[in-house]
């Protein structure tokens, strides 16, 4: 321990850390939309329909840049919305409302520093709003209950469909730094607080202190979590 801790440094087995952490989630987020990809295939081959567009999903939402998965996963939902879509009717307009709706949560679930599905993300809430309202006019025929025009429909499922359910900046941070400081902290306190013998040492305090500061942060930012 003594020997990794003057070679490296504290910061230093912080970087080695957090790269080590970084390359084993791209690997398995990698491997996780692989094999998603392939179970969505089979279920589409079987007619599982349903089954095929959770799949696909779940390959959109493992994503890892620079693999090919999660890209095949979001083409054949655009091409199940669009089989859809064509199709009309009720099972067409269900078909495109599970995919858009889909590939709206594969973008919700990767919206971060990358937000690689940002492109297409208007384009799929104008068709789904458009889809929306078409299937509350036809509800509403067969009930003759007096509807809303389309328009009025449409611009009502759209604003709900915009409506932008990220935190706030200031709240992500707070929670990303008593997280960072968390990690840190305890780094610390193993590789520097602590020798082979586990006998404490000089900077033993200054690690708790951060690892103390982290946690408290991060606990309190946990509570105000905004709803």
């Amino acid at each position: 321990m003594e020997v990794v801790n003057r070679r490296f440094g504290p910061f230093g087995l912080v970087s080695l850390t957090c790269c080590l952490a970084l390359t084993a989630l791209w690997l398995e987020s990698a491997r996780r939309s692989q094999h998603s990809l392939e179970l969505a295939k089979e279920a589409e081959r079987q007619g599982e329909v349903i089954i095929a567009l959770d799949r696909y999903q779940q390959a959109t939402r493992a994503y890892a840049p620079g693999t090919e998965a999660p890209w095949l996963a979001l083409q054949k939902l655009e091409a199940l919305a669009q089989t859809g879509e064509r199709r009309g009717g009720p099972e067409g307009q269900a078909l495109a409302i599970g995919a858009l709706s889909r590939l709206r949560g594969a973008r919700r679930a990767t919206r971060g520093l990358l937000d690689p599905y940002a492109t297409s993300s208007e384009d799929w809430d104008q068709r789904l709003a458009t889809l929306l309202a078409q299937q509350d006019l036809a509800e509403a025929g067969h009930t003759g209950e007096v509807s809303p025009s389309l328009d009025e429909l449409r611009a009502l499922h759209l604003a709900i469909l915009t409506r932008d359910p990220l935190p706030p900046l200031h709240w992500s941070l707070c929670l990303g730094l008593g997280l960072l400081l968390s990690a840190v902290g305890a780094l610390g306190v193993i590789w520097r607080g602590l020798d082979a013998q586990l006998n404490a040492q000089p900077e033993l305090g200054r690690w708790l202190l951060t690892l103390v500061l982290g946690g408290a942060l991060w606990v309190t930012a946990l509570a105000c979590m905004p709803s």
